[in-house]
């Protein structure tokens, strides 16, 4: 994968559900894709791979947290795009 989104986020930030519409849109346009779901809860979309696009996303919070290493590798925090912003 050249480009790899770590979504990270606090429980309830929108993590799962960001990685659904991915999902969605993504079959809407035709892409074949893969979809890991957490082996704890099977609702919870924890990785999407978009082969054709060379991208890949997924939830990168405690227990299966990652950081970027190479090019291509970006942090998505929904805590601080999506809920912080409020409280300003």
């Amino acid at each position: 994968m050249t480009k790899r989104y770590f979504i990270k986020g606090r429980a309830g930030s929108g993590k799962s559900t960001l990685l659904k519409k991915v999902v969605s849109a993504s079959k809407e346009r035709g892409f074949d894709i893969e979809v890991y779901h957490c082996g704890f809860d099977p609702e919870s979309v924890d990785m999407v791979v978009i082969r054709e696009l060379s991208v890949c996303l997924f939830d990168s919070t405690d227990p299966h947290e990652y950081f970027p290493k190479r090019k291509g590798d970006e942090i998505v925090d929904l805590y601080k795009l999506t809920i912080t912003p409020w409280y300003r």
